[in-house]
């Protein structure tokens, strides 16, 4: 588990992508971080909280989470689950692409009440952000 944490933040904390920056519709405050590898889930050892921001866009499908200055972020698809519910996910690579592996990102929203969460995984490990959104400014 000790890895799956360790991998998981040099992950977040990779550097900044070269993905063009779009406008997100919403600013999401990030409400707790959890780290799952194969055997167990625990939450961040440290507070992952206070260095991420979450951005997410859903009329132009848009995923963006930051933690400190380096940012997995890019276009993404939406799925509408219900009316009020809406999925976008993609696959984004960390910098220096060329040798690591996709990150997969999910963000699940509801729409009425703000509330939502946004997950990352690979190989090792899955890290999970509750989250809580309103119109970006």
């Amino acid at each position: 588990m000790r890895r799956a944490i360790l991998t998981a933040a040099t992950l977040l904390l990779a550097g900044p992508s070269s993905t063009a920056i779009l406008a997100a519709d919403l600013t999401c405050s990030c409400q707790r971080a959890t780290v799952c590898g194969a055997d167990e889930c625990a939450d961040m050892p440290f507070d992952m909280c206070s260095v991420t921001t979450i951005g997410l866009s859903i009329d132009t499908p848009f995923i963006r989470l930051c933690s400190s200055s380096s940012c997995l972020e890019g276009a993404a698809k939406r799925t509408d689950i219900s009316e009020a519910a809406v999925a976008l996910e993609g696959n984004y690579l960390p910098q220096g692409g060329k040798d690591s592996a996709p990150v997969h990102l999910l963000s699940l929203y509801d729409k009425e009440t703000g509330i939502g969460v946004i997950q990352t995984s690979d190989e090792q490990a899955v890290i999970q952000f509750a989250m809580i959104c309103q119109a970006a400014d």
